[in-house]
């Protein structure tokens, strides 16, 4: 099979609904995130081995072990966005408060899966994972700046996507690297100022910013 048609039938099992295609990719991120956990950077073929599957079954599904990585990060950073977006169209609470909990939910995202976001092979391949993470946080805040600004050209709502999403998800990733003793919230208290006013709300250093009812401001809301 060529690699074009492979590419194709991965993506068709990407969005099937069939029970068992959706069953074999979780037991490949689960092998994956066992690997992590044991402190061990896995191949396709010690994946293969802790899933209990064949190679061939993997590469129906994923091409690379990045693949694996980035198809759960896709769907951590769609979840976030998603919430994000139902609390600004629902909730009284300020901008800010809303604007710090989306920040905190996609920092502790990243910091849970810090062993495979800065433990990458080579360079080369650790900057391709960062610059698919930074255009599909870009994707998702297209979503939510034309909730808030819904009379921007596409062109300028693209440019500011990816002006905000590279800023943040480099920041976030020197973070994770050298936390030089920041915590979450001096974290956000020094990202959240730079956003736009109209997206993150009035964040003057002298005001005291409080999260929405219910939410915890060192971390996303319980389940």
């Amino acid at each position: 099979m060529t690699d074009s048609k492979q590419a194709t039938r991965r993506l068709e099992r990407a969005v099937t609904l069939d029970p068992r295609a959706a069953a074999t990719r979780q037991k490949i991120v689960e092998a994956l995130e066992e690997l992590l956990e044991q402190g061990t950077f896995p191949s396709v073929a010690g994946l293969c081995d802790q899933a209990g599957i064949g190679r061939s079954t993997f590469y129906v599904h994923f091409s690379a072990v990045d693949d694996v990585f980035v198809f759960v990060m896709d769907g951590i950073i769609d979840e976030i966005s998603r919430r994000d977006r139902e609390r600004r169209r629902g909730s009284s609470s300020p901008r800010s408060a809303l604007t710090i909990q989306a920040v905190t939910e996609l920092l502790e995202a990243l910091e849970s899966k810090r062993d495979f976001l800065l433990g990458r092979p080579s360079t080369s391949a650790e900057e391709r994972l960062h610059e698919h993470l930074s255009a599909q946080v870009a994707s998702n805040l297209d979503n939510v700046i034309r909730d808030e600004q819904p009379d921007l050209p596409s062109n300028t709502l693209r440019t500011i996507s990816d002006f905000i999403a590279g800023g943040i998800l480099h920041a976030m990733l020197g973070w994770l690297a050298q936390p030089a003793g920041r915590d979450k919230r001096e974290f956000t208290s020094a990202i959240l100022p730079l956003l736009p006013t109209w997206l993150a709300g009035d964040l003057a250093p002298d005001s005291e910013i409080h999260p929405p009812d219910g939410v915890h401001a060192g971390g996303p809301p319980q389940a």
